[in-house]
Formats: C-alpha cells, sequence, structure tokens
C-alpha cells in the first residue's frame, strides 16, 4: 500500500514539473502570418448570401500623403490683400459735403405785418405764393379781419359797412389785443385765408386784412419740391434785418 502511494506521489511530481518546464520553456517566434484582407471573400452557405466587409474597416493599402504647409506664407501672418493702402501713400481727400437744403423756416410768433413783409421779401427773391406755405400750431391759426378801431363808434361803422356789403359771417373782437376788431372768417390754410380776404377787396373792404390770429403759436414757413436748392440758400442768407427766422428743427 505505501508502495503505491509513492508510485502516484511519484507521477504527479513528474507531470506537474513537466508542465512547469513546458510553460517557461522559451519558444521560437513565429513569423506573423501575411495575409491580404482586401482579397479576402466569405463563402456563403447555399441560400444565404456572405456578409459584406465594410470597406471602412479594411486598412489602405496607399495612404493618402499628408498635405505640406504653404512655403510662401509664414505661419501665424495672415495675407496681404491686394487692394490694401502702399506704404507710404497718401490717402486720398474727403470729398466736400455739400450743404443741406433748407426744408423749411420758423418764427417763433407772427402777425399780420409780419407775415406780409415776409410775402414782400418772397416775392422780391422770386418765389411765387403756389410755391411755399405757412403752417402754424393753432388749428384754425388765420383769420381775415378789419383792424381794431379806438372807439365803439368807430366798430359800429365797421359793422354797417359790412353788413351794407352782404356780409354776414362777421364778430367784433371785445377785448385782448386786438380789442375792436372785427373778424370776418377763421380758417385753416394760409391760402383760404388770402382767398377770402381778396373776395372781401373786390367788395369794396379797402381796411381787410388777414394773418396768424393771436396766440397762434410757432409759424414754420415751407417749400414745394419746385424751388432750386440755390434760390432757397440765397434767401436764407438775405432776410431783411429783423425778419431773418431759425432754421426748423430735424424730425
Amino acid at each position: 500500500m505505501n508502495r503505491l502511494l509513492g508510485l502516484l506521489l511519484a507521477i504527479n511530481v513528474g507531470v506537474f514539473a513537466a508542465g512547469m518546464a513546458l510553460q517557461y520553456w522559451p519558444q521560437p517566434v513565429r513569423a506573423p502570418v501575411v495575409f491580404n484582407a482586401d482579397k479576402i471573400r466569405l463563402l456563403g452557405i447555399a441560400g444565404i448570401p456572405a456578409p459584406r466587409i465594410a470597406a471602412a474597416s479594411l486598412e489602405s493599402k496607399n495612404p493618402e500623403p499628408e498635405l505640406e504647409p504653404d512655403a510662401t506664407t509664414e505661419p501665424g501672418v495672415p495675407p496681404v490683400e491686394s487692394d490694401s493702402v502702399e506704404a507710404g501713400a497718401k490717402p486720398a481727400p474727403d470729398k466736400p459735403v455739400a450743404e443741406s437744403r433748407p426744408q423749411c423756416f420758423s418764427w417763433s410768433r407772427l402777425d399780420a405785418d409780419t407775415l406780409n413783409a415776409i410775402q414782400t421779401h418772397l416775392k422780391r427773391s422770386g418765389i411765387g405764393v403756389d410755391a411755399y406755405d405757412v403752417e402754424l400750431e393753432k388749428k384754425l391759426g388765420w383769420w381775415v379781419f378789419m383792424p381794431p378801431v379806438e372807439t365803439q363808434a368807430d366798430l359800429r361803422a365797421n359793422v354797417d359797412e359790412v353788413r351794407s356789403l352782404g356780409v354776414t359771417d362777421f364778430a367784433p373782437v371785445r377785448s385782448g389785443s386786438m380789442q375792436n376788431a372785427l373778424s370776418l372768417g377763421a380758417f385753416a390754410k394760409l391760402a383760404q385765408a388770402r382767398k377770402r380776404a381778396a373776395e372781401l377787396s373786390k367788395l369794396g373792404l379797402s381796411a381787410v386784412k388777414f394773418g396768424p390770429r393771436p396766440e397762434s403759436g410757432v409759424a414754420r414757413l415751407v417749400f414745394s419740391s419746385q424751388v432750386p436748392d440755390k434760390a432757397l440758400h440765397a434767401l436764407e442768407s438775405g432776410w431783411p434785418k429783423g425778419l431773418k427766422p431759425a432754421r426748423c428743427a430735424q424730425p
């Protein structure tokens, strides 16, 4: 029995020693198997198509060479544009800015006498009544009237004269800076007041006038497009003393 156990032990020790020798014994290096992956074809079973190998999984035999940087351009230096200003060249002189066309002129307030002076100056400058307009802040800022008189008797005489000519649209002014004047109508436009005054003058009212009503606000003189720029610039520099306006504020 002891001999049998000793024999088995010896066999086990021998097998263990042989296994260890095979594991740590130096093995010759085998050359890797060389094959062309792009020439492999997988044969499928009858009735089942062979799987396809994705082209992206196969390495290219001839990889594209990397592009070399342009030798004419230094790294970090931007290219020079062809239209850049050459060194030492003088920049082109600035073009003169044309003077802007006066859009309109304004006065803080106007009365009939000042309006008459403005119209006379415009006429002498060759600008007719159809080429301009005067705008007022007050909606019904224009009126036709007979100037104030000193006494109530004079006012009654004006009323009688107007009635005798068949005019019914009138009203005496009872207070204010135009007290004892006789109003002959209020209008929204200068052209309307001018026309009504001309009609009453034809009837025989020699003392009739037209102009802005009291407290009518800022007056703006505007021009039509037919007035040339040259005429407007000449007008701006040629206003009579005491009549010179300001340029209207730009919107």
